[in-house]
């Protein structure tokens, strides 16, 4: 049985979308259809960002219907929902963006026609809620430094020091919230680690450290309050936190929540 995502569905397939992101950093020309962009919206000090992040916007549509043979009503659902998180990503990093950003999606919405999109992002283009975008950026992260990693382009040494960083965090966003999507496609993204870590050749001593295992567990302690519990890895000590936490099976590379190597220590 395939597990459900929902909202992070789109990152169990990140090889295809890190693929599409290469094909649009190497598309140099400008799609003709982006010409609408030049005239958005915008303040003095965002014109030339927001302009051309509406133009790579387009151009990644084209690359994406392109790569999914036009099938959006089914395989390209998830096309959908990376471009989506993409245009977030993009805009996030605008200045003044949250002062525009209501106005813009209202206009963008009303320029699907002009690149033919009208019937296929409709009602599916917009601002992502905060949490849930901290969650995917996170999950990106991990799949895009890992996948740099494994193609050489980044330095394992630098490349694994933020891997341990942002994937903490990721551990620690399982056990302080409730979202038990976010949960499994961590879960995914783990699984996913473990078959491929193979593929990389410059781990030190040949060597590359594995991810602390995760195990779902519902836990409800008032019916109005559920909680979701989170055996991360079995303890060493055999010492089990009730209500939070099971600690350490393999060698664990990455402390989490004050969890340090070796000895176990919690303060939380």
């Amino acid at each position: 049985m395939s597990v459900v995502l929902g909202k992070y569905e789109f990152l169990g397939d990140m090889d295809t979308f890190l693929y599409l992101e290469t094909q649009l950093d190497n598309a140099n020309k400008e799609e003709p259809e982006a010409k609408f962009c030049n005239s958005l919206k915008h303040k003095p000090e965002n014109k030339a960002q927001l302009i051309n992040t509406c133009k790579r916007f387009v151009t990644l549509f084209k690359l994406s219907k392109n790569q999914c043979d036009n099938k959006f009503s089914t395989d390209g659902r998830k096309y959908i929902e990376f471009m989506n998180y993409w245009l977030n990503y993009k805009l996030s990093s605008i200045p003044k963006y949250e002062d525009i950003k209501t106005d813009f999606y209202k206009e963008f919405q009303t320029k699907y026609s002009e690149f033919q999109a009208d019937n296929i992002l409709n009602e599916k283009i917009y601002d992502i809620n905060k949490e849930t975008y901290k969650n995917m950026y996170i999950l990106y992260r991990l799949y895009k430094i890992f996948d740099q990693i494994k193609q050489g382009t980044m330095k394992y040494d630098k490349g694994i020091e933020e891997f341990k960083i942002i994937y903490n965090n990721a551990l620690k966003q399982c056990i302080l919230e409730t979202d038990d999507n976010f949960y499994k496609a961590l879960d995914k993204f783990r699984n996913y680690y473990r078959i491929n870590i193979s593929n990389v050749k410059s781990c030190t001593n040949g060597k590359c450290p594995t991810l602390p295992e995760l195990t779902y567990e519902y836990e409800q302690i008032d019916p109005k309050t559920p909680m979701i519990g989170y055996k991360l890895v079995q303890s060493v000590n055999n010492i089990l936190y009730k209500e939070l936490t099971k600690i350490t099976k393999e060698k664990v590379y990455y402390h989490l929540l004050f969890i340090l190597h070796k000895r176990i220590y919690i303060n939380i």
